[in-house]
């Protein structure tokens, strides 16, 4: 089965406000792991989550949980500490296969933090249920 692979955005600006909201994560001690990410209006944060920055000793740290009571899923955002520069879509293709995510599609597109991976992926199967597909899953460069 082949995936549309999506590259227009689906909604107009005026739906984009009514929908999802800007929010600023400064949790780190280490401002450098602040970000700013759009999400839908009905998501919430985990609290606890993401204030520990990552370091030499522990190079990949979670910077953000967030979640929506309406949907079974939640949305992690990791920061890795990487010991040379890679084109975060380099990392993010490696880690994909490292944890077994079948890539179905992968769009690249070259931003001022380097080139970023937007891929289109297949998990393995979890406890017998059926694959799922997972979008969005980033690398950014920061």
């Amino acid at each position: 089965m082949s995936l549309p692979h999506p590259i227009t955005i689906a909604y107009a600006v005026d739906q984009l406000r009514d929908l999802f909201i800007r929010v600023a994560v400064d949790t780190s001690p280490d401002p450098k792991w602040h970000y700013r990410i759009g999400l839908p209006v009905a998501t919430k944060m985990r609290p606890h989550v993401g204030r520990v920055a990552p370091t030499t000793e522990a190079p990949l740290q979670s910077l953000g949980l967030f979640y929506r009571e309406d949907a079974e899923l939640d949305l992690e955002v990791i920061g890795v500490l990487l010991g040379r520069d890679v084109d975060p879509a380099h990392w993010l293709e490696m880690h994909l296969e490292f944890n077994g995510l079948s890539v179905v599609s992968m769009k690249h597109l070259p931003l001022s933090a380097g080139i970023v991976g937007r891929p289109e992926v297949r998990p393995p199967a979890l406890h017998g249920l059926l694959p799922r597909v997972a979008r969005d899953l980033r690398a950014l460069r920061g």
